[in-house]
This record gives structure tokens, sequence and C-alpha cells, in this order.
């Protein structure tokens, strides 16, 4: 549920704030139809009007749902044995989840770990896994391997980050788009996968750019189940939100 704040303000108007605090989701101002005046009516109408109208996260991301990773057929579905625990669910769960977001007014953003040929670009953590990918042709931008998976294929309207780190904000402008569609650092929803890996690397480098991050358990998967175990309850010792089952807690946005 967003809180929704009432208040008189300088224009004798009404003002009404939503998400509360510095991590307000947006505010209307007196100027707008249905907003003058001070009478309970007028409170009681803002807040049945704009409770239904604001959403209460600025962006779902999804991390690499990937052929790759996803695909039986992907260059890194079973690189180091067997594929992600529970992959169907975690697909369906991430195809509801931004069913949902979209039913809420929620934009979505896909992000895609994807290489120019040769790779060039990997480095870090990536280059033991370079050796892999080279001989697979994994993740090559731009190639099906490294393409969304058509179970959750993105809309024109979503918006697609490719990155070539584990965190999705690491030389990206993932950072200047969501701040583009709210006033400074607003609420995130995570899910995808790896959870130990590029999940967690995106939602801390999140929350150090002071968003409010939400992580969907149920919505991530790693290699093992112990990784994604661990990989959760870290998050959640740093302060990162997490649940495991609707995160719009069944009210409208």
């Amino acid at each position: 549920m967003v809180e929704i704040a009432v208040y008189p303000d300088e224009l004798g108007g009404v003002g009404v704030e939503a998400g509360g605090g510095q991590h307000a989701l947006w505010r209307a101002w007196p100027q707008r139809p249905g907003l003058r005046g001070r009478d309970a009516n007028s409170l009681v109408n803002c807040m049945a009007v704009y409770r239904d109208s604001v959403p209460c996260y600025d962006a779902l991301v999804v991390i690499d749902m990937q052929n790759s990773f996803c695909h039986e057929k992907g260059a890194l579905y079973r690189p180091y044995g067997e594929p992600i625990p529970g992959l169907p669910g975690i697909v369906d769960r991430n195809r509801r989840l931004i069913a949902e977001s979209r039913a809420h007014g929620v934009p979505v953003m896909f992000t895609r770990q994807s290489h120019r040929a040769g790779y060039p670009d990997i480095g870090g953590a990536l280059l033991r896994h370079r050796d892999l990918m080279v001989a697979s042709g994994a993740l090559l931008r731009d190639s099906w391997d490294a393409a969304v998976i058509d179970e959750l294929a993105p809309e024109p309207d979503d918006v697609i980050i490719d990155k070539t780190r584990y965190d999705a904000f690491h030389g990206t402008d993932l950072d200047q788009l969501l701040r583009g569609r709210a006033p400074g650092p607003g609420r995130l929803l995570l899910s995808g996968i790896v959870t130990n890996a590029c999940v967690e690397s995106t939602a801390r480098s999140a929350a150090m750019r002071d968003y409010t991050v939400t992580l969907v358990e149920a919505g991530c998967g790693s290699r093992t189940t112990e990784f994604h175990r661990m990989s959760v309850e870290c998050m959640a010792a740093f302060g990162i939100v997490t649940v495991d089952n609707d995160p719009f807690g069944g009210a409208r946005s």
C-alpha cells in the first residue's frame, strides 16, 4: 500500500504526496483539477484519486533472464553441471511479476549481460569465465544467446540495459533513466538471476545510490539453492527488503 499524505499548501490548495519522506514518489499540486479547497471532502477525494493513480515502485528491474542462462540451448544453461534449480518456477514468477507491474503502471526494465565480439570488454570477476565464454560464443551482443527469453519478451515501451559487469549500474545509463522517471532516488523492484552475482551486485549498488530496494525472492535463483539462500540473507541484513509473494501487497498502486 502506498502511503498518501494530504496537506494544505501556500497557494491555498491541497498537496498530495505519495511514498512519504525522501522517497516520495509523486506530488500533486493545487493547480491540478480537483485539488483546490481544504474541506474534508476535498481531502478524501484527493486520497481516493491519487491512491489509485500513483505507482508504488518507480521501476521493476528484471536481471539477466536471457537465453544463455534460461534456455536449454543456451551457452551457459549448464556450464558447470545442472541448470539453475527451480528455473521453470523462476521464469513463471517473473512472467507474473512483469504482468503485475504493468497492471500497476510500474515501468519494466530488463538487463542483459552482453559483450562485444572477441570479449575485449570482459574483466574483473568475469575473467575466470572468459575461456568458457569464448569457446561457446556466450552472450555476444545482439545474439540469440544474449536475448531475453521469449516467455518474458520485452514490449516496445520497456527499457533494455546492456551491461558488461555484474552490477547493472556500472558503465550503463540505468541510474540516469531511473532518475529521469522520478524526482530523486525512488523505490525499485528487483528480480532475476543469478541471485548471488548480478542480482545482489545490482541491489547493493542501488542501495548505495539511495534507492529503496525490494527483492522478489521467488523470482530469483542461483546455481545452488544454498548460494541463493545465503545471498538473500546477506541482502536482508544489508537493509534490502525481500518478499517471497506479492510485492504489491494485494493493493492497487
